[in-house]
C-alpha cells in the first residue's frame, strides 16, 4: 500500500466535505479536537473551505493518501492554545485518520517519520 502526504495550500469544496464528515463523526469527535467538558464533545462544527483557510493561518496540514484515495490529516501548529503547560516553541502534533480501512495499516508512524 503507497502512502501519500501532500501539503493542504488551497482548501476545495471536495476536502471541506471530507474534513466535515471526520469531524462530525462521533466516533472521532473525542480524538480530534480538545474536549474538555461534555458539551464540547457534544458540538457539531461546520467544516467549510473557509474555516479550513483560517486553519491554514496558524497549522501546517498535510493531506493523507492511502492507495491515492484521502484517508486523513496531519497537522501541527506551534504554541497551540490548549497545551497542559505553555512551553515556547512547543509543537503540537494531530493525526486523524478519518476512513475506517486506513486505520491499523502504520499510517501513524509514518506520519511520524514524515
Amino acid at each position: 500500500m503507497k502512502t501519500r502526504f501532500v501539503q493542504l495550500t488551497t482548501p476545495t469544496p471536495e476536502i471541506a466535505k471530507i474534513f466535515n464528515k471526520w469531524a462530525n463523526d462521533a466516533t472521532l469527535r473525542p480524538l480530534m479536537r480538545p474536549n474538555l467538558i461534555q458539551a464540547d464533545l457534544d458540538e457539531k462544527i461546520s467544516v467549510t473551505t473557509d474555516s479550513l483557510t483560517e486553519r491554514l493561518k496558524h497549522n501546517f496540514i498535510y493531506l493523507i493518501y492511502l492507495n491515492e484515495q484521502l484517508v486523513g490529516e496531519m497537522n501541527f501548529q506551534i504554541d497551540f492554545g490548549h497545551l497542559y503547560k505553555q512551553e515556547h516553541g512547543t509543537a503540537w502534533i494531530g493525526i486523524a485518520i478519518g476512513e475506517a480501512f486506513g486505520r491499523k495499516k502504520g499510517i501513524g508512524t509514518k506520519v511520524l517519520v514524515y
